[in-house]
């Protein structure tokens, strides 16, 4: 099972007192391996049969098909007439849903703006909205999430999430 004797011995005597001893001569990495791959094949052939109406999944069972959404633009945050800077939190091409948090600092007085950046040229950003009310500390923590049909929430410093 192990290396360790008493750790077999645990195993063998504790917690799994009427398991077979099983093969020694697989290395315990591939028996691991074999087992996952056994055990996702079992999933994907119960599914898939679900699926196709009481067909074979044996027939079935083959690459996965399914398409994953991905953000279409950068999305991110900076100093309010700073865009062209803007720091992505959510970048093209990033499976959704996503979910980021990042720490950030600021000096007092600036605006923090979100900020969509289409093709991350500065010229066609677009302003999303602005964080208001940041603490005097000049660092807040800021978590980004956008769904897969496109809604985007944020939190500060793990406040509740905002939905723009």
């Amino acid at each position: 099972v192990c290396d360790m004797p008493s750790a077999t011995n645990l195993i063998r005597t504790k917690l799994f007192p009427d398991a077979s001893a099983g093969r020694g001569d697989v290395p315990a990495d591939e028996a691991v391996a074999i087992g996952c791959a056994r055990h996702a094949a079992s999933v994907l052939s119960c599914q898939t049969h679900s699926r196709s109406g009481g067909k074979s999944a044996d027939k079935a069972v083959g690459a996965s098909t399914r398409k994953v959404k991905a953000c279409p633009v950068n999305i991110g945050i900076a100093k309010s007439g700073d865009e062209e800077n803007a720091v992505p939190l959510i970048e093209v091409g990033q499976a959704l849903p996503a979910n980021t948090t990042r720490n950030f600092t600021y000096n007092s007085g600036e605006e923090i703006v979100i900020v969509q950046m289409n093709g991350g040229a500065a010229k066609s950003s677009k302003v999303l909205g602005k964080i208001e009310k940041l603490s005097a500390d000049k660092s807040f923590e800021i978590t980004m999430e956008l769904s897969a049909v496109g809604k985007l929430s944020l939190s500060v410093n793990g406040g509740p999430m905002s939905t723009l």
